[in-house]
């Protein structure tokens, strides 16, 4: 068996077939990765707030059927003491981030907050190609900043 398989072999490569497997080369790859910063501050005083959760949601809707929307979060993040928050999204251009602003440690950031919910779209011409980053790769940035006015929560909003 191994000898008709040589001669065969043989054969083909006179015939100018070789039967080497060569890798596939894809080329580059393309990473789009946005940034969402912002800071959080009481509406009242405009004191920066620590320890608000920020949580980012993806929301990606079907335009022929929306029985195929979607939607999936990210992991939520806490403002620093300075009240500011940067969370990164990777993710293509054409969906809509859902961000919420929630206070979940109760009064031990000075007081409870009213959680605040903001949405965005990751445009086509929000990214810009990032050319520091390997020659190999298509590395796209978006920086979008949104930031949380909170209002302190009443007797009426607690009640609900």
């Amino acid at each position: 068996m191994k000898l008709g398989s040589r001669i065969i072999a043989k054969i083909l490569t006179l015939c100018g077939i070789s039967l080497t497997c060569t890798a596939c080369y894809v080329g580059p790859s393309t990473m789009f990765t946005a940034y969402v910063d912002g800071m959080v501050v009481a509406d009242d005083t405009e004191q920066p707030i620590e320890g608000i959760q920020i949580s980012c949601t993806v929301i990606e809707e079907n335009p022929y059927d929306s029985n195929y929307n979607y939607s999936y979060p990210y992991p939520a993040i806490l403002s620093d003491k300075n009240g500011k928050y940067v969370s990164n999204i990777h993710e293509r251009p054409g969906l809509t981030l859902e961000i919420v602003a929630e206070d979940i440690d109760g009064p031990a950031n000075g007081g409870e907050f009213e959680t605040q919910t903001k949405s965005i779209a990751l445009g086509d011409l929000d990214y810009k190609l990032n050319k520091k980053k390997s020659s190999y790769d298509q590395f796209y940035e978006a920086t979008k900043t949104v930031d949380f006015r909170l209002e302190l929560k009443t007797e009426d909003s607690t009640e609900e």
